[in-house]
């Protein structure tokens, strides 16, 4: 696929985001095959049956993480843990059209460093509502009023409405309103307001929504301003 940076600009400004398929297929099979082991060795580990049918790398996954989980949460933690920090989950990152991407929406120069900040794999199993967000604009808490690019990308199944895509409040980058910081957000984890009732009515008047679908492979990339949402796992 030819990328056109004149275009890809003008949506990433125009809209506030833009998807792209830039992963490695052959790189996120790595991803999910040890990601499967992983699950594995933790059912041998904490003595857990299971389901010796299950062929399918998916469905070992799937599955695997939804037993975990009833288990004991902190087994799910454990390989949360270890694939955030693998070197198969930062080699999908160290995608060379990935890096140029975001230098081209940062309008950076082909040759500068980036750092790159708070890497994970979220691992949520289906309707835990603690790990969702309201209307929110991301902050790098790490570097204050820093410019920055989101990415977001679904590495093992692919994403709908109903399944926990990501909401977004199309061109509200453009708007200066007052919203939540991912710091005030994560306060309220288990709580069952977690956005602000303020933001809620203003996007909800003022914006239409729009739930981003993707496919395995696609990424997304969004502006700091961008107002988004997760109410689904």
């Amino acid at each position: 696929m030819v990328l056109n940076k004149n275009i890809i600009l003008n949506k990433f400004d125009n809209n506030g985001f833009v998807i792209l398929p830039l992963f490695d297929k052959r790189k996120l099979k790595n991803l999910q095959k040890n990601l499967s082991i992983l699950i594995n060795n933790s059912y041998k580990k904490n003595k857990i049956k299971f389901n010796r049918n299950i062929n399918s790398i998916n469905e070992t996954i799937n599955m695997g993480m939804i037993n975990l989980e009833k288990e004991n949460h902190k087994y799910l933690s454990e390989i949360y843990d270890i694939m955030s920090k693998s070197t198969d989950f930062l080699n999908l990152l160290m995608n060379e059209k990935i890096l140029n991407i975001v230098k081209i929406l940062l309008g950076l120069p082909k040759n500068k460093n980036l750092l790159i900040n708070s890497t994970t794999i979220r691992m949520d199993t289906p309707g835990i509502s603690k790990y969702t967000y309201g209307w929110h604009k991301d902050e790098n808490t790490n570097i204050p009023g820093s410019n920055f690019v989101q990415l977001w990308a679904p590495l093992f199944n692919k994403v709908s409405k109903s399944n926990g895509a990501l909401e977004v409040a199309l061109k509200s980058h453009l708007s200066n309103f007052r919203t939540n910081k991912t710091y005030s957000e994560k306060r309220k984890l288990g709580k069952d307001n977690r956005s602000s009732y303020n933001n809620t009515f203003i996007i909800k008047d003022k914006f239409k929504k729009k739930s981003l679908t993707m496919n395995i492979g696609e990424v997304l990339f969004f502006k700091k301003k961008l107002n988004t949402q997760k109410w689904i796992n």
